[in-house]
């Protein structure tokens, strides 16, 4: 559609580690680095993780970690050096279904 965008045309990212789809630790550790490709601000990284039990537990990445990796990858984007991202929650009992999800440069 005219005026629609998506994730793939905004952003870039890539995780340190394969996400485990099955666990049977309570504990999430996720890590990675994300980048506006248009070099627009990111606000927010967010994990909310959503069990039939329980209300959804939502943790806030901590971010600004240093990439020099992803700094040399995208030379133009002036946030790439500090593109680093960590995710540290537990999770609750029973089956668990994750998402990450973006603020962008709109707080959206």
């Amino acid at each position: 559609m005219i005026g629609s965008r998506t994730f793939e045309d905004e952003f870039a990212y890539g995780f340190d580690d394969p996400i485990e789809t099955v666990s049977y630790s309570r504990a999430v550790r996720i890590s990675g680095w994300l980048v506006n490709i248009k070099a627009q601000p990111i606000h927010g990284i967010r994990l909310i993780a959503r069990n039939g039990l329980w209300r959804r537990r939502i943790t806030r990445a901590r971010r600004k970690r240093s990439r020099p990796d992803v700094a040399l990858e995208f030379p133009d984007v002036p946030d790439a050096h500090a593109s680093g991202f960590l995710i540290e929650t537990q999770l609750r009992s029973g089956r668990n279904q994750i998402s990450i999800q973006v603020q962008d440069e709109q707080k959206v």
